[in-house]
């Protein structure tokens, strides 16, 4: 269980994950109804989606116990799976300081965070396993 920091009352793993699910949804329904206002490929949205986990093609080396990430990907990693990633993008995209269509794949790159945490992946420890 961990301890919610607003409440201070604990979140159960289970709530948690269901939270973060419902999340990944709504997410995935404003990246659809954003792609209809702001026109971006399609490959564009795939690629912030799944771009977070790019940092997985430094972990392949033989020798690795499974379910551990080598630890030179571990700060990539949790860079990229840090909400603030997504959220710094779409601020910038809704200031006009880079284009607005990025605020597309913010939102992408959104839902793959939410995703991930409603599965039960979050960030890894320096030594490259689950925290």
């Amino acid at each position: 269980m961990t301890v919610s920091r607003i409440s201070q009352t604990p979140v159960p793993r289970v709530a948690r994950r269901a939270i973060y699910g419902v999340f990944a949804t709504a997410l995935l329904v404003a990246v659809a109804k954003t792609h209809g206002s702001h026109p971006v490929s399609w490959w564009q949205v795939a690629a912030f989606g799944l771009g977070p986990d790019v940092a997985f093609l430094l972990t392949l080396t033989p020798g690795l116990e499974r379910g551990r990430m080598h630890p030179r990907a571990v700060p990539p990693y949790n860079v990229l799976h840090r909400p603030a990633g997504p959220v710094v993008l779409a601020g910038l995209a809704l200031a006009g300081v880079v284009p607005s269509r990025l605020i597309v794949g913010a939102l992408a790159w959104g839902v793959h965070i939410a995703w991930d945490r409603a599965i039960g992946y979050g960030l890894r420890s320096r030594d490259g396993w689950q925290r």
